[in-house]
């Protein structure tokens, strides 16, 4: 798995997974440091999961370890482009519910008021 991460004017930055990624108890921990490094530095967080197959509990629970961290400093998460399966998963955990999406990356730079 690898991650990357863009940062763009306005101090929001945007990570990215550079291929093809299932994310589950094989990239767990390491999906877990690099989110809570990316929640550390950065209040404005856009995910996009273009490239995201697959993820399990683990993926989960590190999405919702970032989004904590980012409410406690008044800062904002974004999800987008969720491939169908992966929104389903989000939607089978009523996860939809909690997490912000965008259709695009470009949706979700212009909720947060970035120009695209």
């Amino acid at each position: 798995m690898m991650i990357g991460k863009r940062e763009l004017d306005g101090g929001v930055v945007v990570v990215e997974f550079a291929a093809e990624t299932a994310l589950d108890a094989s990239t767990g921990e390491a999906l877990r440091e690099a989110l809570t490094a990316v929640g550390n530095d950065y209040a404005s967080v856009i995910v996009d999961f273009g490239a995201v197959s697959f993820l399990d509990s683990s993926a989960l629970g590190a999405f919702v370890a970032l989004l904590r961290r980012l409410k406690q400093k008044d800062g904002v998460l974004r999800l987008a482009a969720l491939r169908p399966g992966v929104r389903m998963i989000f939607e089978v955990t009523r996860l939809d519910r909690v997490f912000a999406t965008a259709a695009s990356v470009d949706e979700a730079l212009v909720s947060l008021g970035v120009a695209a």
